[in-house]
């Protein structure tokens, strides 16, 4: 395991917007953007890093208010926001067609970034940021069929910064472990490592505004259905069934919606199986990749 001081000793610092953006980088080929979920960093990938390197330039950012990058207090953490700056990130990477690997949130941002895409080219404009391909982990998208943990739900009220304000160690561990699988739950040495870099430089003032994200999703969940539905873009669509947030208490919702687009249930997996078990998880994006061809 990479211990998160030498993962951030290869990552490359990059002014988006007036903020700081951490970015680990590792192998050559065509670039795949991997993006993590809340409670999570560039280093969350560090188990799949090495494999994804043997074929693509493996691009990781930490989302504002996360890991290593900036975690200002009066700025805003949608879904919406985090995308302008993936756009402001890969153009200025000069890396504008890339694939997609997304968990959770980063799912999310991988869906607008697609749906911002394929509408600039139905209206014959430059897609500018131009995803070939998404694979998804868990994109929570039936926001009534979503059961938060409890500490989330406590945190998306109106007292909510009282709660990051008291958030600890323990807290932090009750919530990752009621996100994970039964047999797949975090070590007490990757929960230190992950608060460590979740709270750090004030980052349990974020807490809240990434807790508050099912108001998001109630706006934009139709979009980013009806994107999935008309792309042309290949898409895999993958899942922890045990997942409060994004598992199997969706699959009549995906069915009725996205009848067309397999969901793959992943062993009993949570809300993180690239952490959880990324010898499950490769493979799959392995296949995922030789059978489009991914260049």
């Amino acid at each position: 395991m990479v211990k998160p001081a030498r993962w951030y000793e290869e990552s490359t610092v990059y002014e988006i917007n007036g903020h700081r953006i951490h970015v680990h980088e590792s192998g050559q080929g065509p670039v795949l953007l991997c993006l993590h979920g809340v409670a999570g960093a560039s280093w969350s990938w560090h188990k799949l890093a090495p494999d994804l390197a043997r074929g693509f330039r493996v691009v990781i950012p930490d989302l504002l208010g996360h890991g290593y990058s900036d975690k200002p207090s009066d700025e805003r953490y949608s879904v919406v926001a985090h995308t302008d700056r993936i756009e402001s990130l890969m153009a200025a990477m000069d890396a504008p067609r890339f694939h997609l690997l997304g968990q959770g949130m980063g799912a999310s941002i991988a869906l607008e970034l697609m749906a911002r895409a394929d509408g600039r080219l139905s209206e014959g404009r430059d897609p500018r940021i131009d995803p070939a391909s998404l694979f998804l982990l868990n994109p929570p998208l039936f926001p009534e069929l979503a059961r938060q943990p409890r500490p989330e739900r406590w945190l998306a009220t109106q007292f909510g910064y009282l709660v990051a304000l008291a958030g600890n160690r323990k807290l932090f561990w009750e919530y990752l472990n009621q996100l994970s699988g039964p047999y797949s739950r975090p070590t007490p040495k990757e929960v230190s490592q992950l608060w460590r870099l979740y709270s750090r430089d004030g980052g349990r003032w974020t807490w809240a505004s990434h807790a508050r994200y099912l108001k998001e999703l109630m706006r934009y969940g139709k979009r980013w259905t009806k994107a999935i539905r008309a792309t042309e873009r290949p898409l895999q669509l993958a899942a922890g069934p045990d997942d409060p947030i994004a598992g199997h208490q969706l699959d009549p919702a995906f069915k009725r919606a996205l009848p067309e687009h397999e969901r793959i249930r992943i062993g009993r997996l949570g809300h993180a199986p690239h952490f959880e078990a990324p010898d499950k998880v490769l493979p799959l994006i392995e296949k995922f990749h030789k059978d489009i061809g991914a260049s």
